[in-house]
């Protein structure tokens, strides 16, 4: 536990949110030790289900709220530190995956059959499916699918370069052969066809049948009509979370990280 206070200084958090968090990460791990683990061992259904048990034991909500907290700190810090695997590493922290820590994933085969299932109609319907192909089968987020431009799309090479944003960094990635139909008609049908019933210019890949400019409310009417028809899902965040997954067990850890266009994670003691 000394180990944690020393990381919880030097972020330089308060000494009453010192104390809270390492109150919380000492309870978990009393109720750890009938697992018998060490800290390589631990894996993401250890946090989460912790985090059930309080809840199936009716704890107050600000006290699973610090929980959370706690544990993603502590979790921080045993990835820092070199003591927990690199699965645990990829489902805690890469940046961007969980707006909170500890959403259930989606089996890569629930997310083909949400994507296969898919449909809205029009041809709002129609571009929505084409965005949904970036979340599914690139691991975009929101900014990154907003701020694209027809120019990063190429579809004779079937690759699409996403730009740097404050949350990603700049890469290029494969396009899969299922989507290039799809993305195809996209650009060369549906896009025009929108510009021309919303009567305006915009230079921009994903672009709003109505006079709001702002590319967020492409996103955030898609993810609307996935909530509508499947409940399971929650946000961007958890469907990210599960392509990552995926892709962590097709490829690795660090490849992952590459293609999410994140940073490298430490894994051994820092200096």
């Amino acid at each position: 536990m000394e180990d944690f206070k020393v990381h919880l200084n030097n972020r330089q958090l308060s000494k009453s949110l010192i104390e809270g968090y390492c109150w919380c990460a000492r309870l978990f791990l009393e109720w750890l030790e009938e697992f018998n683990l060490q800290s390589q061992e631990l894996q993401l259904s250890h946090f989460q289900g912790y985090i059930s048990h309080l809840q199936e034991v009716e704890e107050k909500e600000y006290k699973v709220r610090l929980t959370i907290a706690a544990l993603r700190n502590y979790g921080y810090m045993l990835i820092c530190t070199g003591q927990a695997n690199e699965k645990l590493a990829m489902e805690l922290y890469i940046k961007g995956i969980y707006k909170e820590p500890f959403p259930s994933l989606f089996e890569w085969e629930e997310l083909e059959e949400i994507y296969q299932e898919f449909t809205t109609p029009g041809i709002v319907g129609q571009r929505n499916r084409a965005v949904l192909t970036l979340f599914l089968f690139q691991g975009l987020i929101p900014e990154e699918v907003i701020n694209l431009y027809p120019k990063n799309l190429d579809l004779t090479t079937q690759t699409i370069t996403i730009p740097e944003t404050y949350n990603g960094k700049s890469r290029t990635l494969n396009i899969e052969e299922h989507q290039i139909p799809i993305l195809k008609e996209y650009l060369k049908e549906v896009r025009p066809r929108i510009l021309f019933v919303a009567n305006k210019e915009d230079e921009k890949l994903f672009i709003t049948t109505s006079g709001n400019p702002r590319g967020k409310n492409i996103t955030d009417n898609l993810l609307t009509s996935l909530k509508s028809k499947y409940p399971q899902i929650t946000s961007y965040a958890q469907i990210r979370a599960s392509v990552l997954h995926h892709w962590y067990t097709l490829y690795g850890l660090e490849k992952t990280i590459a293609m999410a266009g994140q940073n490298y994670i430490p894994t051994s003691p820092t200096k």
